[in-house]
């Protein structure tokens, strides 16, 4: 192939997989979904604003982690910003899920082994803001996740995608 042959493949299959979320997580990077979790990768594609209201312990952070992880490794150079009421509970979704859950060595819960060869390969890396605590997840495409709490301090930071997790509990006032 030439290089116009295989930028066209490349393209072919990013829309692919852009479109079927369910798909890359489950034959590319080999983690098993719910069907639930199927429909809200899909349904996360398919609108802009999308609220999932779900009782306690239905892997909604989890879906939030996979669908930020997903985006940023398909699409190069886009930022994604992760944010709540509290920065740590905007942290913990990069900590707990994407870090310790997706790409850690040491992980049981999910097994991928493309994305902990991703990590081995220093292709995804995980930093800390000196200034705000926020931690930040950058892939080797150029893309990159970071928390952030939803207040005055978040002013300023740009992104391409905002994820709001507890959304309901933050102030219709911080949130317009």
């Amino acid at each position: 192939f030439n290089k116009v042959e295989q930028d066209k493949r490349l393209a072919d299959w990013q829309l692919f997989y852009l479109n079927n979320l369910d798909i890359f997580t489950e034959e590319f990077l080999e983690i098993p979904l719910h069907q639930f979790q199927r429909e809200l990768l899909l349904n996360c594609r398919q609108y802009d604003v999308m609220d999932v209201i779900a009782s306690r312990g239905l892997s909604k952070t989890f879906c939030i982690a996979l669908l930020a992880n997903n985006l940023a490794l398909i699409l190069p150079n886009i930022s994604i910003l992760i944010t709540s009421m509290t920065l740590n509970q905007s942290n913990i979704i990069i900590k707990e899920k994407i870090d310790e859950m997706f790409t850690s060595e040491a992980s049981t819960k999910v097994n991928s082994p493309i994305l902990k060869q991703l990590r081995k390969d220093g292709f995804i890396q995980f930093k800390n803001d000196k200034n705000t605590g926020g931690l930040i997840v950058e892939y080797g495409n150029g893309s990159k996740i970071f928390a952030v709490n939803c207040g005055e301090s978040a002013r300023g930071k740009r992104s391409n995608i905002v994820i709001v997790d507890e959304a309901a509990l933050i102030p219709k006032t911080i949130y317009d």
